[in-house]
């Protein structure tokens, strides 16, 4: 199978009907996400949500391993990804093959700025690790008590991806931005104390913002860049070993990847 010589030219604008409804969905949740911060709520909410959960240490097992969870996380994204590249003549077969790289190029910058942020704002304890919201039930000794709490870089990741679904299949962008960001992703990890509500609602914030302005952009450069790339180089007996590398990253939150970079820092300091 051989690659069309150009790609699809003039772009068609997906989804370009979600941008006022996406505009108020990310003004919406950055607005509460402040609101929450400056009231108190944000604080007063975590802390009946651990001792309620305390109570009930069957159902916080139960949540908290759900939360854990590549299936209900990267899987569905890196499906998604895989849907896009293989979906039945939406476009032509190099645009469906640009969407989708540009869908992952969306995820990579969203990682990147989510662990930016949280590295470079002033740290937040998480609820579930702070005396000061979780009293005696706090859990000191916890392996996230050196990451920050704010912003929630699971909530930016898939919120950016879901958004940036909207432009090339909206009706399945709105489901992933509703029940996989928010229901399956972002709300387990404030129930169980990984995240105050205000985390979330800026990560997701943030994240609409990375997937509906970044993605048209990373859709032109990747179609730019491939009428550079010499036909003699173009293999997909490569493209296809590659896809599958990164979508097992993407599937997976780049776990793996993650704890290779840690060791070769410690290694290296």
């Amino acid at each position: 199978m051989t690659f069309p010589a150009e790609p699809l030219s003039p772009f068609k604008e997906h989804g370009t009907s979600s941008a006022l409804p996406v505009a108020l969905v990310a003004l919406g949740c950055l607005a509460s996400s402040v609101w929450l911060m400056l009231s108190g709520s944000d604080q007063q909410l975590s802390r009946a949500l651990i001792i309620w959960m305390s109570e009930h240490p069957d159902v916080a097992a139960n949540l908290s391993d759900f939360s854990t969870l590549y299936e209900v996380k990267g899987v569905l994204a890196a499906t998604a990804i895989w849907w896009v590249w293989f979906r039945p003549a939406a476009r032509t077969q190099l645009g469906q093959r640009i969407d989708a790289a540009a869908l992952v190029a969306v995820i990579m910058v969203a990682i990147l700025i989510g662990r930016m942020t949280a590295n470079l704002l002033p740290y937040r304890p998480r609820p579930f690790v702070d005396p000061a919201v979780a009293g005696e039930l706090a859990q000191t000794d916890a392996w996230l008590q050196d990451w920050s709490s704010f912003p929630s870089d699971h909530a930016m990741i898939f919120g950016a991806f879901a958004v940036a679904m909207l432009r090339v299949a909206p009706r399945l962008g709105w489901w992933l931005l509703g029940l996989h960001a928010v229901l399956l992703v972002s709300l387990p990890r404030i129930l169980v104390g990984k995240h105050y509500a205000s985390d979330v609602l800026a990560g997701l914030a943030v994240g609409a913002a990375i997937g509906w302005l970044l993605f048209p952009i990373f859709q032109r450069g990747i179609a730019a860049a491939w009428t550079r790339v010499p036909a003699t180089w173009r293999r997909e007996y490569l493209g296809y070993p590659f896809l599958f590398l990164v979508s097992f990253e993407i599937a997976t939150n780049f776990d793996g990847a993650r704890r290779i970079l840690r060791a070769l820092h410690g290694a290296l300091t």
